[in-house]
């Protein structure tokens, strides 16, 4: 991390609302605290400010993002929901509730401004904008994270086992007609339910098959539909299933 990197996550850290840009445990003060404490950093207990001082100055900004933030990041967001919410921040679009329902409002906060009616009165998580902490992983944090890190997704195949794209997203923005595309979180059905890039059903769709190997594609004619998230999971988890059993 160079000088200048430094300086602007300095920045940014003392300059944020949000205690750590709201990656800690929760929002109470002392549960902060004693989760920092655990994770072996040396602090006086004081107001935000000073401990962010404090740990600005030991063990430093490097060390307080590589071994604290990124790894508490990784703990609350898998890879794919990691994914999915670096597309929606570069589409300029907030994660819809589908997403943002299976996650608690604390870790949510992290990279979400979240209505705070809306939760007290209906418990939903209901997001309003992006946060600070947002704008800081996409553009300075995330380059830091280890290449091996970053999610893979599965290649696209035809039926027959033929390599059609390395992506859904590939595919999609290649296909003739160009088919809409608008996030890994909604990647199957933009196969299963194909549109227009301005959203008009195309009288064509895709079948659609989790293998161990990829994604296994068949076009067929007429509408299609749009997929579940229990389905979804149920076709990844039978494809990681039969990889772990050839490797087995």
């Amino acid at each position: 991390m160079d000088a200048s990197h430094k300086r602007k996550l300095e920045e940014s850290l003392r300059k944020s609302t949000r205690f750590l840009w709201s990656v800690g445990k929760g929002h109470n003060q002392e549960t902060n605290y004693q989760w920092l404490w655990g994770q072996g950093l040396v602090f006086e207990r004081g107001a935000y400010a000073s401990v962010t001082e404090q740990l600005l100055d030991k063990p430093g900004i490097e060390k307080l993002v590589t071994d604290i933030i990124i790894p508490r990041v990784k703990k609350m967001f898998s890879e794919k929901d990691l994914a999915d919410l670096r597309c929606c921040w570069k589409a300029n679009r907030l994660p819809d509730m589908a997403f943002v329902r299976g996650f608690d409002w604390s870790d949510l906060c992290a990279f979400l401004e979240l209505d705070a009616r809306e939760y007290a009165y209906n418990k939903r998580n209901v997001p309003t904008g992006w946060s600070d902490f947002a704008k800081v992983w996409f553009k300075e944090i995330e380059s830091l994270r280890k290449p091996s890190c970053r999610v893979r997704y599965p290649p696209l195949k035809s039926f027959n086992g033929e390599v059609l794209a390395r992506t859904i997203k590939v595919f999609a923005d290649h296909h003739n007609p160009r088919i809409k595309y608008e996030g890994m979180h909604n990647a199957i059905d933009a196969l299963t339910a194909c549109k227009s890039p301005k959203g008009k059903d195309y009288n064509f769709h895709f079948d659609v098959d989790y293998r161990h190997d990829g994604i296994r594609i068949q076009r067929k004619q007429g509408r299609g539909y749009r997929t579940l998230s229990t389905e979804r999971d149920k076709m990844q988890r039978q494809a990681m299933l039969a990889e772990q059993t050839i490797k087995s």
